[in-house]
C-alpha cells in the first residue's frame, strides 16, 4: 500500500552517515539490540507496553519510515500511534529440542535481516518463560539509532516503568529537539562548513588509501553475519599506570590507549600510513539533543604516519595534536561523501566514565562477563517495583550472540576504576584466535607504554 503522507509531514533526505548505512545494507540490514534482558519477578506487561509505546511517542527517530522518490531514499517520520507489544509465550515449549529452545528462537529474533523499505525499523517484544521471568529484546535498526540511543532507549524504558507501577503519571523531561532537527542543521549547515573545513580535510587526506584489515582465509563465507564479542579487562595495574601516563603527558587516558591501537593496527595491517575513525557522539553540539534518539554519531578522521624510530611519548604527542586538529574540523559525516577513500575498517570507539555510569551501549550487552554485567545495570538508578509494588524486579542482560553488524568494532570503556576493551568481530571473517592475538599485541605496547614511554616504537617488535 502506497504511505499516506500528512500535511504537515513530508519526507526529508537521508543524511550522510544514513546515506552510506543505505548504501550497504538497504534490502539486508542487521539491526543493533537496544535492550536483551532478563526480567525476574511479577512484570506488569500492559504498562510495560504502555511505556514502550510513551518512547516511541517521545522519539520520531523510532517511528521512521523509508520511501522511494524517484527511486532515492527519504525518511518519513509517522504519527504517533498505539503501538502492540509483541508477547510470545513459550512457557509449554520443550526447552531439550534445540528446534523449540526459548534462547534459540529469541536469538533467531535479533539474527534476522531487515529490509529497510519494508520492515519495521524499530521493534519490542517480550518473550513469556515462565508467570515470573521473561526476556524483552528491543531491537533498533542503526539506520535511525546509534550506540548512545540504545542507552536512551532502555534507560527510559524502565524510568518510564518505575513511575507507571507507583501509580505516577509519565514524567520525563520534554524534548525540544528531534532528529529532524539534527537533519535539518546538516543540510543548512552544509555550504557553510565546505568553505571552513572542505580545504583542510582535501589537504589532510591528500593521497590516503583505504584501510582494510586482513579477513582470514578458510573461513566458510555465510550469508548472515555471524557476530561474536571477546571481553579483555585492563585490570586495576595497567589501567592506573596508563593513566599515569596521561597525567605524566598532561593528556587524556583515552589517547593513550588510542596511540598503542594505531601502532597495534599498524602492525596488524602492516601498514605505516594509518587511518582511524574515531566515533563521535555527536551530541555535543547542541545542548538539547543530549537524550535524543536517532543516528546522531559519527567518524572522525585521524591520519597518523608511524616512524618506528621515534618514542611512544612522540607519537602520543602527535597523536594528541591530530586529535584536537580532527575535532576543530569536525565534519559530521560529511567528509566520505567528498573523500570517499577515507574508508577504513579500523574504527576506535571510546565511552567514557559518565556514560558508562548511564549505562553500557548494545556491545555489551551480549556475551560479556560478569564485571561489565554489574556496570550495564548500572542506568537503572533504584529498583523498579514489581506488579505488586513491594518486591523489586531483577533486570539482567540476556547472554546471547551479538548482531553482526561490522566486521571489526572494537569498543573501550572506562569504567573510572579499570579500562575494558570489547572487541566485536565477525566470525565468517576472523578465527578467535586472530583477534587473541590483536588483543595481546595492544596489551604488549600498552605495558612498554606504561614502563617506559621514552622507549622507541621499534621496541614492541623487539
Amino acid at each position: 500500500m502506497p504511505l499516506q503522507l500528512t500535511a504537515d509531514s513530508q519526507p526529508i533526505p537521508l543524511i550522510y552517515s544514513q546515506r552510506r548505512w543505505w548504501r550497504n545494507y538497504s534490502s539486508n540490514s542487521p539491526r543493533m539490540c537496544a535492550v536483551a534482558e532478563c526480567i525476574s519477578g511479577l512484570l506488569n506487561v500492559e504498562l510495560l507496553q504502555a511505556c514502550i509505546q510513551e518512547l516511541i511517542r517521545r522519539h520520531e527517530a523510532l517511528r521512521t519510515r523509508i520511501v522511494l522518490l524517484d527511486g532515492l531514499p527519504f525518511q518519513y517520520f509517522e504519527p504517533p500511534g498505539e503501538y502492540r507489544l509483541n508477547v510470545v509465550d513459550l512457557t509449554k515449549r520443550i526447552t531439550g529440542d534445540l528446534e523449540n529452545d526459548p534462547n534459540a528462537a529469541i536469538q533467531q529474533s535479533i539474527d534476522l535481516m531487515i529490509d529497510l523499505t519494508k520492515d519495521p525499523l524499530f521493534e519490542a517484544r517480550l518473550w513469556r518463560l515462565s508467570e515470573r521471568r521473561h526476556v524483552l529484546v528491543v531491537l533498533v535498526d542503526h539506520l535511525v539509532a546509534d550506540g548512545v540511543s540504545n542507552g536512551i532507549i532502555a534507560r527510559e524504558i524502565w524510568s518510564l516503568y518505575k513511575e507507571a507501577v507507583r501509580g505516577n503519571p509519565f514524567a520525563l523531561p520534554p524534548l525540544s529537539y528531534q532528529f529532524s532537527d539534527y537533519a535539518s542543521w546538516l543540510r543548512q549547515s552544509h555550504d557553510a562548513w565546505m568553505r571552513e573545513h572542505g580545504a583542510y580535510w582535501m589537504d589532510h587526506l591528500k593521497g590516503v588509501c583505504p584501510l582494510e584489515i586482513p579477513c582470514d582465509d578458510e573461513i566458510e563465507q555465510s550469508s548472515a553475519p555471524a557476530g561474536a564479542a571477546v571481553h579483555t579487562p585492563f585490570g586495576d595495574d595497567l589501567s592506573a599506570r596508563l593513566r599515569s601516563v596521561a597525567q605524566r603527558e598532561r593528556t587524556l587516558v583515552s589517547l593513550v590507549v588510542l596511540t598503542a591501537y594505531v601502532i597495534a593496527i599498524s602492525h596488524w595491517c602492516q601498514r605505516k600510513d594509518v587511518l582511524i575513525p574515531v566515533v563521535s557522539n555527536g551530541r555535543y553540539r547542541h545542548r538539547a539533543s543530549r537524550n535524543v534518539v536517532g543516528y546522531m554519531a559519527s567518524l572522525v578522521y585521524l591520519r597518523v604516519a608511524l616512524d618506528e624510530n621515534e618514542t611512544f611519548r612522540g607519537l602520543l604527542a602527535r597523536v594528541r595534536l591530530e586529535f584536537s586538529l580532527t575535532f576543530q574540523h569536525q565534519d559530521f559525516g560529511r567528509v566520505p561523501d567528498f573523500i570517499p577513500e577515507c574508508a577504513s575498517d579500523a574504527g576506535f570507539n571510546w565511552q567514557p566514565t559518565n556514560w558508562v555510569g548511564g549505562r553500557l551501549d548494545h556491545h555489551v550487552m551480549l556475551e560479556c562477563s560478569n564485571e561489565l554485567d554489574r556496570h550495564a545495570a548500572r542506568y537503572v538508578e533504584d529498583s523498579v517495583p514489581d506488579q505488586e509494588g513491594d518486591r523489586f524486579l531483577k533486570i539482567e542482560p540476556w547472554r546471547g550472540r551479538s548482531p553482526g553488524l561490522l566486521k571489526f568494532a572494537p569498543v573501550f570503556f572506562d569504567t573510572g576504576s579499570a579500562i575494558h576493551m570489547v572487541v566485536n568481530y565477525r566470525r565468517d571473517r576472523f578465527h578467535r584466535r586472530t583477534i587473541d592475538r590483536f588483543r595481546n599485541s595492544l596489551l604488549s605496547i600498552m605495558e612498554q607504554m606504561a614502563t617506559d614511554s621514552s622507549a622507541r616504537i621499534a621496541s614492541v617488535n623487539e
